[in-house]
């Protein structure tokens, strides 16, 4: 498929062309096998030299002279093995137990996880030879030698400056002079490279994306604002929008009464009892409530406070308080932006708030003495609200005295 729109593409018609953009393709594919490979040789690189040091380490507790210690081949892992004297069995068995650990269920990549592992267990095998207190110390010592050789050597690899020619020092005479290998840096140039293609054809696809999004945002404001000014027009031949909302606002609260009172007179109907006046039925509904004359510029509702947010949320306003919708919220429809709150004066709706005063008080009120075995709170000055987008924001706490 890309071989046929590179023909189809003028582009694609220059052959040297067409093998940097299969390259660069190919590059995709390739790059995660070369990380993971690159990972692998890292994890192998530095393990070896974990147990090299450690090896030694067993044999010189051991022996009489630290140059025994010092025949052992470090070069590769099968070298090690075989140049451990077989008169050091502990540390035979130590190096045949962590030779093939890879701990590859960590992750492939995660290789500093993978060599932490590696340590705490080969720490712990360490303790189990010899519980003497010298050799525990000794050994402590060791991993925190192992862990700085560990943390060295991965700053190396990822820097490409590390050689594994370091690693062989005090050999034998009779051992042959081994070259660096360049395998490790010559890795690293090819990743580098390909991430830097990589990053190029990012790079470019988003300078692309943007203008593509710039132009349709262009085109979506033009278009928002010829429907806009439109809608203006309209709207303001009709009425003034700020008349308009406070109308809105008070015919939502005469409907929300008026639905109340029809519900009300439904149940009634439904029973064998006498038919209600008017007034009546409205003392009735207004039993429960706090005292209030109607005035039709004021809308009350009732409210908990958000004690997480420090706000009020119109989703839960209330018509009637409860033991946890203590606040009385009063909005002036003139000003529908602005309301104030004060807590409700009934006694019965007090006692959870008494008894919870830090997590329903504290956060909306200011005390004017503290609480102590009180019955009833008082509001002394109402506090003050502002609508914003998240819901009626605290202004100005309100003042509170208990008794």
């Amino acid at each position: 498929m890309i071989k046929k729109y590179a023909h189809q593409n003028h582009l694609f018609k220059n052959p040297w062309l067409w093998q940097g953009w299969r390259g660069f393709v190919w590059s995709f594919f390739l790059l995660p096998h070369l990380i993971f490979a690159q990972a692998e040789d890292e994890y192998e690189t530095v393990k070896r030299e974990i147990l090299c040091q450690t090896i030694r380490f067993m044999i010189d507790e051991n022996a009489d002279s630290v140059q025994i210690s010092r025949q052992v081949d470090c070069r590769t892992l099968e070298s090690i093995e075989q140049t451990i004297p077989p008169d050091f069995s502990e540390a035979v068995f130590v190096f045949k137990m962590f030779k093939n650990k890879a701990y590859k269920s960590y992750g492939e990549g995660k290789i500093e996880t993978r060599l932490n592992k590696l340590l705490k267990d080969l720490n712990t095998e360490l303790n189990k030879v010899n519980r003497d207190r010298d050799w525990q110390e000794n050994v402590n010592t060791l991993h925190v030698q192992l862990t700085e050789t560990k943390t060295e050597i991965l700053t190396k690899l990822k820097q490409g400056t590390y050689q594994k020619a370091e690693t062989q020092t005090n050999l034998t005479a009779n051992n042959k002079d081994t070259k660096p290998t360049n395998s490790t840096n010559f890795m690293s140039i090819l990743i580098t490279v390909l991430l830097f293609l990589l990053l190029a054809g990012g790079i470019a696809y988003l300078y692309w994306q943007n203008q593509q999004l710039q132009k349709q945002i262009g085109e979506l404001e033009d278009q928002f604002q010829e429907k806009y000014s439109r809608l203006d027009n309209r709207i303001d031949t009709m009425t003034p929008i700020q008349d308009y909302k406070s109308l809105l606002l008070k015919f939502n609260f005469l409907n929300d009464q008026v639905n109340a009172l029809i519900q009300e007179v439904m149940i009634l109907k439904t029973r064998n009892e006498h038919k209600m006046s008017v007034k009546e039925l409205v003392a009735k509904r207004t039993e429960y409530l706090e005292g209030y004359t109607y005035n039709p510029n004021l809308q009350i509702y009732y409210a908990k406070i958000r004690r997480d947010k420090g706000f009020f949320d119109p989703l839960e306003f209330k018509t009637e308080p409860s033991r946890d919708s203590i606040y009385k919220i009063e909005i002036n429809l003139n000003n529908a932006d602005q309301a104030s709150f004060s807590v409700v004066t009934r006694n019965e709706f007090h006692q959870i708030a008494l008894s919870n005063a830090p997590l329903m008080l504290a956060p909306a009120c200011d005390y004017a003495n503290e609480p102590y075995n009180d019955s009833r709170i008082v509001t002394l000055d109402n506090g003050l609200l502002e609508k914003r987008d998240m819901g009626w924001v605290i202004v100005k706490k309100a003042k509170i005295a208990f008794e």
